[in-house]
Parts: C-alpha cells; structure tokens; sequence
C-alpha cells in the first residue's frame, strides 16, 4: 500500500503447510509492482524462504539477543517498506514471546503501521487452537485466515478460522500441478524471474493464473486496509 510500512507474520504451529510458500508469494507481490520489500527466515534448522529468494531474504536467529533486536528493530521501524517473516513452526512460540515482552502489537499501531499474521489453516486441532490464543493474545494485530488449497479445504475449516483484520478477507492459494510444483519448489525460484524458463507454454500459462488470481487478493487486501486506516485516521482527527 502506498505510503504506508507492512509486516506480514506468515506462520503455522506445524510444518510442511505450505507457510513458506505463502511468504514468497507476498515477497515477490511487492518485487513485481517495485516496491521495498525485505523478508526474514525465522526457521531455525532448515531454512527455505532465504534460498528461494537469497537477494531479498535475511536469515535471523531469535536465540540470542542481537538477534532478536535485529528483527524487531526492523518490525518497528515506518520506512514504507513491506516486511514479510516466515516464522518457522519450532520459532513460532519464541517469537510471540519476544513480541509480547516489547509490546509489539501496541508499538506497531502507535506508529501506524499495519501488522497481520497471515495464519496457516488445517483442520489439526493445535492449528485451531494456537490461532485462539494468538488472537486472544495480540488484540492489535490484524489476523488472516490462509487456505492453501494444496494442504486443507472444506467450508468446516472457514468457520474455524474467522478473519479480524478491518474487513480483510481471508488469502486462498490455488493447488498447483505436481508438475510445476516441481519447479516451483526448486531452490532458488522467483515467481517473478523465472517464468520464462518454465519448460511449456502449458506451465507458463498455470503459473500465471496462479500468481494472478493471488496478486488479486493482496490487492484487494491493501486496498482494505488502506480504506481502514484511512477511516481511523479521519475518526482520530474529528476527536482530536
């Protein structure tokens, strides 16, 4: 969103949910418009996120204080660049420790910034009940749903998972073909860079379905909250 700094908080209590993948797809959302962009690996044994995209992506451990205020740092800081994290299932309770000792939540909307923890779904019942206590828990984050179709679906699994982020809907992510998953999962892979070295026009036409039918939905997701901080930003001067 024009104007305004972003962090998207990409994570899921358990692995192999396609998390990482999400992350890469907002990363290269605002490669693709040419827009500041900065990402963060918050996996601590297997890292993927910076060697898919190693020029844009920073590897962090939150095991030690240096690196914890690395992150943060950055988190907090309203420099109109987007700020994506893949926080790794083993990094996930670490992190929102951390952020609920410095008050994250709170110091990200006194400075304006829109935060969101672009959560995972599955039907496992520590995803549902992780999703609770983290919602519960940071009131000032903006929290959305993720189904990747890929991993689970069904109307069931929409109830579970309500959206609270200002009337942003949930992000849903088409399953590929086994077939260009296998590219795409390749290391390194931009969505962006590497389109034209998929092997069939047939590839190159999914791939480009794909990324069109998400890069709609993070549009719409700005515009959202664009409408919103715009709407507090007039109710605050009314009062002021």
């Amino acid at each position: 969103m024009s104007g305004s700094t972003h962090v998207f908080i990409v994570c899921s209590p358990r692995p192999r949910v396609g998390k990482t993948l999400v992350a890469r797809l907002i990363a290269e959302f605002y490669r693709v418009s040419e827009r500041p962009v900065a990402g963060f690996d918050l996996e601590p044994f297997e890292p993927a996120f910076v060697e898919f995209l190693p020029g844009l992506v920073q590897r962090i451990s939150l095991n030690d204080t240096r690196g914890q205020m690395a992150l943060f740092d950055r988190l907090v800081m309203d420099d109109d660049t987007a700020k994506v994290i893949d926080l790794g299932h083993l990094a996930l309770e670490k992190f929102f420790t951390v952020a609920s000792q410095i008050g994250l939540g709170h110091e990200v909307r006194r400075r304006g910034i829109s935060a969101m923890v672009a959560y995972v779904a599955d039907q496992a019942n520590a995803t549902l009940n992780t999703y609770s206590v983290l919602r519960a828990r940071f009131p000032e984050l903006g929290f959305v749903p993720v189904y990747n179709d890929g991993i689970a679906r069904g109307i069931e699994l929409r109830r579970h998972f309500p959206a609270s982020a200002g009337g942003v809907a949930p992000l849903g992510i088409p399953q590929l073909s086994p077939s260009l998953r296998s590219y795409v999962d390749s290391r390194p892979f931009s969505f962006v860079d590497r389109r034209r070295m998929l092997p069939t026009d047939g590839m190159r036409e999914e791939l480009d379905g794909f990324t069109k039918r998400v890069f709609r939905q993070l549009r719409e997701m700005e515009l959202t909250l664009l409408m919103s901080n715009l709407k507090s930003s007039l109710i605050g001067g009314d009062h002021a």
